[in-house]
């Protein structure tokens, strides 16, 4: 898919950039991506003989693209490769308007060919997409809708390498951090225990099972509930296993760094506000995305009311105002897991993986495994939240509870 996976199911933002710094970024020791690609092809994908392998990623990680390429050939399967860049998004954004929602016929056919889609997260600038009117961005986001849903339908497995912390200079600047201690804890956090993070989540995953009434609440604001008894709970631990092959649908999506657990709502049960001091719209860190207090109030499981400010509310407000049917419903909560992951607070950005952080979705909730398939979805990431789980705390304080 061209696209990263949770960016195209949301398109609330451009999560992620490219993996290895560029030339002149202060930088850790460069990772040995020969030996990433061997564990990612045979332990986190166990990719087999036969087996036809999407490889998509940008020019600048050609070198671990390279690698992947081979690991697959490697173990007697069939990669292909394509390949993106920055001025290519750009001038597709050239385009002409009147084939936004023309869905890829090329591409649809090639979904139906492969057995695993392996993405190196695109280095994208969130400022190249946010010259699209949220017209447009709706409209490309339906006609992508049909190449999903295909995916999904014949199980491929996907895994992506980035989940929105790739080491790149705007995402250290955005998220407050130099450029090399991002890198170190990015790798960190990809060469993390599988088998102890499995264990960890399976924990969680276990108490979120055999719950019902969920409150989630933050100083900020935040007070929000609902209920998840019956819902269906998974694991981002990083390996796609035999087991989860069986299980299908969001089982069979992984994402490096790993480390989180997620369901998703009993459909109408939200009820509540959700605040969001600051963040960005398309994850864009220039002053004319940025917005601020933004407040969504839910009822049943709706949203009633969205208020903000920042002179990125109105585009936002507009990217969901342009989206169809799905676009309002409460979708899914996300709890992180990974103890080697960690941003600085208070800059309004965040991640699915530090441990004890919590994630809340509207509107498309399929890769979280729910079932809306809305051309419109965002996550609001939180630091120092409360989530309890009939009463009793799962994570309390923005600490992961034992």
């Amino acid at each position: 898919m061209t696209h990263t996976m949770r960016a195209i199911l949301g398109l609330a933002a451009v999560l992620a950039a490219g993996l290895m710094p560029r030339s002149g970024e202060a930088q850790s020791a460069a990772p040995d991506t020969d030996a990433i690609a061997r564990t990612i092809v045979t332990q986190n994908l166990g990719i087999t003989v036969g087996e036809k392998v999407l490889i998509f990623g940008p020019v600048r990680e050609m070198h671990l693209l390279e690698d992947l390429v081979f690991h697959v050939r490697n173990v007697g399967a069939f990669p292909h490769l394509v390949v993106t860049s920055d001025r290519l998004l750009e001038r597709d954004n050239a385009v002409p308007s009147r084939y936004d929602d023309v869905t890829d016929a090329f591409e649809l056919a090639l979904v139906d060919l492969v057995d695993v889609e392996l993405v190196v997260a695109p280095d994208w600038h969130p400022s190249i997409l946010a010259g699209l009117s949220p017209e447009r961005l709706a409209a490309r986001t339906a006609a992508f809708q049909p190449i999903v849903n295909r995916a999904r339908e014949r199980g491929t497995r996907f895994l992506e390498i980035g989940n929105g912390l790739s080491p790149i200079d705007w995402r250290a600047e955005q998220v407050g951090m130099s450029m090399d201690d991002l890198s170190s804890m990015f790798w960190s956090g990809i060469s993390i225990d599988y088998a102890e993070l499995g264990r960890k989540g399976a924990a969680v995953a276990k108490r979120l099972e055999s719950g019902r009434d969920v409150l989630v609440t933050h100083p900020d604001g935040t007070d929000l509930r609902f209920r998840i008894d019956g819902r269906p709970v998974f694991v981002n631990d990083g390996v796609v296993s035999e087991a989860d092959r069986d299980r299908g649908g969001a089982a069979i999506l992984a994402w490096l760094p790993a480390g989180e657990v997620y369901t998703t709502a009993v459909a109408g049960t939200a009820n509540g506000v959700l605040m969001i001091p600051r963040k960005a719209y398309l994850d864009d860190p220039s002053p004319a995305s940025e917005i601020r207090n933004l407040q969504i109030e839910f009822r049943d499981g709706r949203v009633v009311s969205m208020t903000g400010d920042g002179l990125g509310f109105a585009n936002y407000k507009a990217r969901y105002d342009a989206a169809g049917e799905g676009r309002d419903a409460f979708g899914a909560l996300d709890i992180g897991l990974n103890p080697r992951i960690r941003l600085p607070e208070g800059n309004g950005y965040g991640s699915f993986l530090p441990e004890g952080d919590v994630t809340m979705g509207f509107g498309n909730d399929i890769v979280f495994g729910g079932e809306n398939d809305a051309d419109w979805g965002d996550v609001h990431f939180m630091q120092g939240a409360t989530v309890t789980i009939d009463g009793e705390p799962l994570v309390q304080d923005g600490r992961l509870m034992p």
